[in-house]
């Protein structure tokens, strides 16, 4: 069965040609939602991401959720799916999540831009950061303070993966890796392109139509030019993601060249 960390939103099934993508936030998950809901429009002429069923559900206009029976024979026939998947260096995932959830709406709450930090941020985590950074006397531990990267380093790396949020938990697990046998991963850095022309025409779009989306996506995080780890920093992220360092064969000491 599928493992603790199954999320409807991070697991498409097509029953039909027998797929499966999974995903892990901050691996492109947003392109790869994006491309299936618009795909489906296009190519198959849904007007309801998920073919009208779930409409009780917001997702479902979003992301194309699957039958009921798919899920129950993916859980139960794993090995008849072909299932795939992105990765990334774990160092770059983690200072994306900062970036994302900490950095960015920080600078744009100082600048009139927004209110709050995101939901599952304000309430969960964020107080956790300061009550963390507090006990420790370090810096981002008072409201109004930017939670610095080292900080969130060492929060991070502290907690168990079940009270990680998602966005910073192992790849590994949120990927369902060891369920479905066989599965296809294709690193971010080096095989993006080839993984979405595996994956995407297998649903029936056209190859041309993908690597044009391919060639206009976005990164919606900011970018830094120099790399935020320091030995402290990169040693603490190695040891806390070590399974996915080993599965995904990420150099231990990719830290120190800025993705």
């Amino acid at each position: 069965m599928f493992n603790r960390y199954f999320q409807f939103d991070q697991v498409f099934i097509d029953p039909e040609t027998k797929t499966v993508i999974c995903m892990t936030p901050k691996v492109m998950t947003k392109f790869i939602r994006q491309t299936l809901r618009d795909g489906y429009r296009l190519f198959h002429g849904r007007r309801h991401a998920s073919a009208g069923r779930y409409r009780f559900a917001p997702i479902s206009k979003r992301f194309p959720l699957a039958p009921p029976g798919g899920y129950l024979d993916a859980a139960r026939n794993p090995a008849r799916y072909q299932a795939f998947g992105f990765v990334r260096n774990p160092y770059w995932r983690l200072h994306s999540a900062w970036r994302n959830k900490l950095h960015d709406p920080f600078v744009a709450i100082e600048a009139g831009e927004r209110a709050h930090f995101p939901p599952s941020i304000r309430f969960a985590h964020l107080p956790q950061l300061r009550a963390f950074a507090a006990a420790r006397r370090l810096p981002g531990a008072k409201p109004g303070e930017l939670v610095p990267f080292g900080v969130f380093v060492r929060f991070a790396a502290a907690r168990p993966d079940w009270l990680r949020n998602r966005h910073w938990r192992s790849q590994g697990l949120m990927l369902q890796i060891g369920h479905f046998p066989g599965m296809r991963l294709f690193p971010v850095e080096t095989a993006l392109s080839e993984g979405a022309l595996e994956m995407f025409p297998r649903l029936g779009f056209r190859e041309g139509w993908v690597r044009r989306r391919l060639r206009n996506r976005r990164n919606a995080s900011s970018a830094f030019a120099a790399t935020p780890y320091d030995e402290e920093t990169a040693a603490l992220v190695f040891a806390a993601f070590r399974a996915d360092f080993d599965a995904f064969g990420y150099d231990p000491e990719s830290w120190r060249t800025p993705e």
